[in-house]
């Protein structure tokens, strides 16, 4: 039995089609080029080389496949009509808008979170505790590496009301009355090649002016190829 299976290699699945390989290796190719990924990805992009090389073949694919103990399935392989999976810009997973997510509880991580933001209340010894989200990667992803966008809602004093959340006797309208106005920002949280399921990352959000937490990213994978 071989030593690697290809279609793993390539983030496809067994009936992928001539045409989901190619494209599969051209998008591989092209991120682990080692003028793109640098020397260090040499040998990966030999692997996906070598994956194309043997999957693009009708015969060498099919010895392949009598090696992973798959049956003969004739000299047509089935189209899957589902376009695989890569690894892309997703849209960032946001903090507040994703609550299920977030841990301990969304309620004492907004409290806690917007401490940061409203002039004071944030103890110098309060050590910073961890924001855990849960991230599920496709095998492609994983294999890969990729970029995970992350929005991190940042908050400053309302220009309208100068922070008070009132407009001369009334509520301000342009802050509903919070004094506070949100900024959408983005944190890109890399995730290496070949990650494991289970792997944790851990990023500062000190940057943000948020001292009191930090982000905490647990990897799984999907099944699915």
């Amino acid at each position: 039995m071989p030593a690697k299976n290809y279609y793993v290699v390539l983030g496809v699945s067994r009936d992928e089609s001539p045409a989901g390989i190619r494209t599969a290796y051209h998008e591989l190719a092209r991120h682990m080029h080692p003028d793109i990924a640098g020397p260090a990805d040499t040998s990966r992009f030999q692997e996906i080389n070598e994956a194309y090389e043997v999957l693009s073949d009708p015969h060498r694919r099919r010895a392949h496949a009598r090696d992973f103990g798959e049956p003969e399935r004739g000299t047509e392989v089935p189209v899957r009509h589902q376009p695989p999976t890569w690894p892309i810009a997703p849209e960032p997973i946001s903090l507040f808008g994703q609550p299920e997510q977030t841990k301990p509880s969304f309620d004492a991580f907004r409290e806690r979170y917007l401490r940061n933001f409203t002039g004071g209340n944030v103890p110098k010894a309060e050590r910073a505790e961890s924001l855990t989200l849960d991230v599920e990667l496709s095998p492609a992803e994983a294999f890969c590496g990729c970029t995970i966008p992350v929005g991190v809602p940042v908050f400053g004093a309302c220009p309208e009301c100068g922070g008070t959340g009132q407009a001369f006797l009334f509520r301000c309208l342009e802050c509903a009355g919070s004094g506070l106005l949100e900024e959408q920002r983005t944190l890109h949280v890399r995730v290496p090649p070949r990650v494991q399921p289970g792997t944790v990352l851990e990023v500062p959000l000190e940057m943000f002016g948020i001292s009191n937490l930090y982000l905490r990213v647990q990897v799984s994978i999907s099944d699915a190829l």
